[in-house]
């Protein structure tokens, strides 16, 4: 489990090769990163505010968006699968309550990115 790690790492590409080196076949790792395009930080962004993500932790040094993930771990030949959570209409609390499940399409407006990846061969 690599949970909101990535987000933090200069140089993911080493990190990722080492955990894709530790996969067994069929094996597969679960991974969490912010959602730099979710509901919230899009109507942040229309208010004139910073999304989440970003004032949330100066420890953030890359954002991720769904193709970017699919990029970097295809050069691995590594399939990645996408899960649908929920997303925050508390746009100045993304941790309250208040939150929407999704699924689908609308998943992209998901607080966080969730994903796991196989080693295929």
């Amino acid at each position: 489990m690599c949970l909101e790690v990535l987000e933090h790492i200069r140089q993911p590409e080493h990190f990722l090769k080492e955990i894709i080196r530790l996969l067994k076949k069929d094996s597969i790792a679960v991974f969490s990163i912010p959602n730099i395009l979710s509901f919230s930080s899009r109507v942040r962004v229309v208010l004139g505010l910073l999304p989440i993500a970003i004032i949330s932790d100066p420890t953030h040094i890359k954002f991720y968006r769904k193709k970017e993930i699919i990029k970097i771990f295809s050069t691995f030949n590594i399939k990645v699968k996408f899960y649908s959570s929920s997303f925050s209409l508390n746009i100045f609390n993304p941790k309250s309550k208040f939150k929407i499940p999704t699924i689908g399409f609308i998943s992209s407006l998901d607080d966080s990115l969730i994903f796991t990846i196989k080693k295929l061969s």
